[in-house]
């Protein structure tokens, strides 16, 4: 949990995610043991997190440091991150 506050925090200097949304995290994390802990986490990162970057000019760099994250589903939050935000953390040019 702490890789992805620090990426989500760290990526830009204009916006950074709050402690409320940690909790959240963590609660999230805590209270969803019937999925692996990759997809748990991935999954809060999308629901939590993502939604805070809509309309955030370098949305593309937090979601690609967020990606690089260890037990991270890259795919996972590509395919989010495409239809919520219209970037790709996968391709260059996305």
């Amino acid at each position: 949990m702490g890789h992805v506050w620090q990426a989500a925090n760290g990526a830009i200097d204009d916006r950074a995610i709050g402690p409320a949304v940690v909790k959240d995290i963590i609660a999230y994390l805590t209270e969803t043991t019937a999925l692996e802990w990759e997809q748990r986490l991935t999954q809060a990162v999308i629901s939590y997190i993502l939604p805070q970057l809509e309309g955030v000019p370098k949305r593309k760099q937090v979601a690609t440091e967020l990606a690089a994250v260890d037990r991270i589903d890259k795919q996972l939050l590509d395919t989010a991150a495409r239809d919520m935000l219209q970037v790709s953390v996968t391709q260059s040019n996305g």
